[in-house]
């Protein structure tokens, strides 16, 4: 049996890559609400994605704001993802309807100037 093969791209020895910032959390009610004032409101948005039924993939063409948070409150989608730049880091905020609640998972990404 011969050892396995490293993916191409692989470089664990690369410590000046870190990895990006990740965080998950389920939101009530109120949390996405502070959520889309926030974006809204103190953010640079970059764009707005939203996934319909569960066999759909999520649209290729950003979606404005308001439009896809009304969308969210009436259930017509699945997931949002808000992407946005906020204090120079670049974060991506999932937002996805689980039988439990709204699961956000948030990855912030910190580009090289």
């Amino acid at each position: 049996m011969s050892a396995p093969q490293d993916p191409p791209g692989y470089a664990p020895e690369a410590p000046d890559t870190p990895l990006p910032d990740l965080h998950e959390a389920m939101l009530d009610e109120a949390l996405e609400e502070k959520l889309f004032t926030d974006v809204g409101a103190v953010t640079e948005l970059l764009g707005v994605f939203v996934k319909g039924g569960p066999t759909e993939r999520a649209s290729g063409d950003p979606v404005d704001f308001a439009s896809a948070v009304a969308l969210w409150r009436r259930g017509e989608v699945r997931a949002l993802q808000l992407r946005y730049r906020f204090e120079s880091v670049e974060w991506f905020d999932t937002l996805m309807r689980t039988p439990k609640g709204t699961r956000l998972v948030r990855v912030g990404h910190r580009f090289a100037p």
